[in-house]
């Protein structure tokens, strides 16, 4: 599938700088691929490797990859790197204060155990712990509130993932508002899942699941039939089933969206080919999320700029979109209180301010 336009085209440098201060909420990234350049130069340096050309900030390699596959190959080149769980807590910390800057009031950042445990032996009870600190430290430094979702990978098979669903419950200490599965939704159907997911679900905690991002309608069907299923990530094809959109607005079910990122992966052709607007007339809930920031070059302005520039949303629209987001957060009823009350003030704010400029204008 050829693509045509660039997507660095249709981001208005002008566009970004205004929603700076829109408040905002992050519910789809990937911790993996949020580290600052220095610190991923720092890190590969420290290891001698060499970093994969198209995640490489030096090199002129393109942030467009021909499939997913060749994507996630390209992020398990750079995994390595993330040796110990004070590293994952450095990039961490870091990362919440890049978002903080953009005025992201309440982020869910999820990571993946299967590389660092799984394979190199790292300890999930010291990386949780590890990665629970940074998020107290920082909403302590930067004022910002987030949450932490254990991402399962579909590649590893029901029983792998159930033992680490079994092994993080018993380990969380409050570090964990919920499960994610990601990758190889082709070959690993969700219904595959079902057990797993029953015991997150007993549990209690909620999940969301990487669905229809490069198969149709069905690969969402089985996901949001599994227990506790309260969020899709992509949700790409939703737009091709009417049942389906009907099934997701009359359940509240959120699609977490990801535009720049299903352009670099070549799942569409071109931004505008993305289907937001059509879920949002049809009353589903939606965010738009970065995604993996360091691999797509993005960051959660750049994507909520594209709300005005290439969807057309308005202010209230894109108000709407925040408070659905917050709406659909794994956080408390209190937290989500507090970030209606943030989210409402900051865009009281923002129109107050521009009112006040259009009265002193000659």
């Amino acid at each position: 599938m050829p693509r045509t336009g660039n997507v660095e085209d249709r981001i208005d440098q002008e566009s970004t700088l205004a929603v700076g201060s829109f408040p905002k909420v992050e519910l789809h990234v990937h911790l993996e691929a949020t580290p600052r350049l220095t610190t991923l130069r720092r890190l590969a340096d420290e290891a001698g490797r060499e970093i994969p050309e198209k995640l490489n900030p030096d090199s002129d390699g393109s942030h467009e990859f021909e499939s997913l596959p060749e994507f996630i190959k390209a992020l398990a080149g750079i995994n390595p790197l993330f040796s110990t769980p004070q590293i994952y807590g450095l990039v961490l910390y870091e990362y919440l204060q890049n978002l903080a800057e953009q005025s992201v009031v309440y982020a869910e950042i999820r990571y993946s155990p299967a590389r660092p445990v799984l394979d190199r032996g790292m300890d999930l009870g010291e990386l949780m712990a590890e990665l629970g600190q940074s998020m107290e430290r920082g909403e302590v430094d930067f004022g910002i509130k987030s949450g932490l979702i254990l991402s399962l990978s579909r590649n590893r098979g029901a029983d792998v993932c159930t033992r680490l669903v079994e092994e993080a419950v018993a380990m969380a200490d409050g570090n964990l508002a919920g499960f994610d599965l990601s990758d190889d939704e082709r070959k690993w159907p969700a219904l595959l899942f079902q057990s797993t997911f029953e015991l997150i679900d007993k549990s209690g905690f909620p999940a969301t699941v990487h669905a229809g991002e490069t198969v149709g309608p069905k690969s969402v069907w089985d996901a949001i039939d599994l227990p506790g299923t309260r969020r899709i990530g992509h949700g790409l094809s939703v737009y091709r089933d009417s049942e389906l959109l009907d099934r997701l607005s009359r359940d509240g079910i959120h699609l977490e969206l990801c535009p720049t990122s299903n352009v670099r992966t070549n799942q569409i052709n071109r931004l505008e080919d993305h289907p937001i607007r059509t879920y949002v007339e049809a009353g589903l809930s939606v965010s738009v999320n970065s995604d993996d920031p360091i691999a797509f070059g993005t960051d959660v302005s750049k994507e909520y700029a594209l709300l005005t520039d290439v969807y057309g949303f308005g202010m209230d629209d894109i108000e709407n979109i925040t408070m659905n987001a917050a709406e659909a957060a794994f956080a408390s009823d209190d937290v989500r209180q507090d970030l209606r009350r943030q989210i409402a003030d900051g865009y009281e704010a923002i129109r107050n301010t521009e009112l006040q400029g259009a009265a002193a204008a000659p």
